[in-house]
């Protein structure tokens, strides 16, 4: 029997580099092997210095946890704004007051009635039109 000769073979293989925590050697693993390993937080692999290494969390576990993340950002911005519109919404609901108190002649600085608001304003509270 003779040897065969002229066989070819090509494969294309994606590789995918990596750093070890412990002495920051980088080095190259097949990417769906990395995919398995980022999958199942139980599988060790190994740096070329032998160091051990795992991934902690799986895929699915970073997703989630970045999603609950991003939920609880939405959640306390939501509950912000609200806090914020119920502070202006006071504010407002004070301002009305103070309005129609001024409307019917109560002046806003000292709390008394006058007949000619504007004048006593002028007079006695000048401080209040230089602003």
């Amino acid at each position: 029997m003779g040897i065969a000769t002229g066989i070819t073979y090509k494969e294309t293989i994606t590789l995918v580099t990596e750093t070890c925590c412990n002495c920051g050697v980088s080095f190259a693993m097949p990417s769906d092997l990395r995919n398995s390993l980022q999958n199942d937080p139980s599988k060790s692999f190994y740096c070329p210095n032998g160091h051990g290494q795992h991934y902690r969390k799986s895929k699915e576990q970073r997703l989630r946890e970045e999603a609950e993340a991003k939920l609880r950002t939405a959640q306390e911005a939501l509950h912000d704004s609200d806090t914020v519109k119920l502070q202006l919404q006071k504010k407002l609901k004070t301002a009305s007051k103070k309005l129609d108190r001024v409307t019917n002649g109560v002046c806003p600085c000292c709390n008394r009635n006058f007949v000619n608001l504007k004048r006593h304003l002028k007079t006695k509270h000048p401080e209040l039109f230089n602003k």
